[in-house]
């Protein structure tokens, strides 16, 4: 089976299809696409000779019309597959095209081998899952970093250093589709297709400030895949200096030194010898609990900046929801609901904006790039 041998028609029809789990009939499709009985017909039928649909035995009416039979998508022969490429591992996994795993392995790594353990995948996948990649219907790597999806370059990714780097190329030695993108947009798109998360124009905004969007049911990549930058929308001229250059910009406000430097004096000085994650949670939990005004103040100061950021991105591009990734010490507990409120009150009276928390599991991370690759057959996104 070939994914190129999908019209645009007939991923209409599929997607329609993979949207209803129990199957639906001819007619149902006809009704759904606003397409003709004839042309569902003839699109079902060449989508069951090419392999991506099964046609039930005939049913009968519970009317008094004539038998009809349920189409299903093939979920037990499709198989696709992908690598979520982590700071120190990367998953591999294959799976159906509901996102239910079937195989997976970690794989350990460093910042220097991640390509040499990338060329690694098509042996694994044979000796430790007995499949071959060539029969992946569509591979997809998820990397941190800018990603060119037109080209598969990959550029300040913590393997990549100072180089840019081609992914597309495997697809060659693979003979399988493959897709590259970038984290963040594919945590958005899995939950978009696989979870909770509405089909519909949003931002995402992920543990590290990093952001992804939806416009118009499409990921916003900008010509390079460089769109979603948010983390370095400069809220103060004034601020602290950011490794980009500028000063003031979100990112640079929530850096750990420079938190450090805010709190100085604010927080017991053991605080300040912890890890930055822990330093990062410590600040949101005492915020929590805290009734020392003078912190408390200075914690929601930089929740103001945080939040006139989120509300101008909301008021240029008249979005609807807001998901922030619940990794993010910032996202949880008091500080979400000061934020949320801030928001709201800062947006020009966007009567259908919701705020969500996207609740990061492993689980949720494992079928990612399962997602993508479905999201490649549906043609959406």
């Amino acid at each position: 089976m070939a994914l190129h041998s999908l019209s645009k028609a007939e991923k209409d029809v599929f997607y329609e299809l993979w949207r209803n789990e129990g199957g639906l009939s001819r007619k149902s499709i006809a009704k759904a696409t606003n397409l003709s009985k004839a042309t569902i017909s003839r699109l079902t039928q060449q989508l069951i000779e090419k392999g991506f649909v099964l046609d039930s035995p005939p049913v009968p009416s519970t009317h008094k019309g004539r038998p009809y039979s349920v189409l299903n998508v093939n979920n037990g022969e499709l198989l696709v597959g992908g690598v979520h490429i982590h700071s120190k591992t990367m998953n591999i996994v294959l799976g159906d095209l509901s996102g239910r795993v079937k195989h997976a392995r970690s794989l350990d790594h460093s910042r220097y081998d991640v390509l040499d353990k990338l060329y690694e995948i098509p042996k694994i996948i044979r000796n430790s899952f007995d499949e071959s990649i060539s029969a992946v219907l569509v591979f997809s790597i998820v990397t941190p970093g800018i990603v060119d999806e037109s080209t598969g370059n990959v550029v300040k990714s913590f393997y990549t250093q100072s180089e840019t780097v081609n992914l597309k190329k495997l697809s060659d030695e693979w003979k399988t589709t493959l897709e590259i993108e970038n984290d963040a947009n594919a945590l958005l798109v899995s939950e978009m297709l696989l979870g909770s998360i509405p089909l519909r124009d949003a931002l995402y905004i992920d543990r590290e400030f990093g952001a992804s969007l939806v416009l118009n049911g499409r990921i916003f990549r900008g010509p390079h895949g460089g769109a979603g930058e948010f983390g370095h929308l400069q809220v103060d001229p004034s601020g602290p200096e950011c490794w980009c250059g500028k000063k003031g910009c979100v990112a640079a406000f929530f850096d750990p030194k420079n938190l450090h430097d805010r709190f100085s004096g604010l927080v017991p000085n053991g605080s300040l010898k912890m890890d930055d994650r822990s330093f990062l949670r410590f600040l949101n939990e005492l915020y929590s609990e805290n009734s020392n005004e003078e912190y408390v103040r200075a914690f929601q100061q930089l929740l103001d900046k945080l939040a006139a950021a989120i509300a101008n991105v909301v008021d240029l591009l008249g979005l609807e929801t807001i998901v922030l990734n619940s990794r993010n010490p910032f996202f949880s507990d008091k500080a979400v609901d000061y934020l949320r409120k801030k928001v709201f009150d800062m947006s020009l009276g966007h009567t259908e904006l919701e705020m969500m928390i996207l609740k990061v599991t492993e689980q949720k991370l494992l079928r990612t790039p399962l997602a993508v690759s479905v999201g490649r057959i549906l043609g959406v996104f």
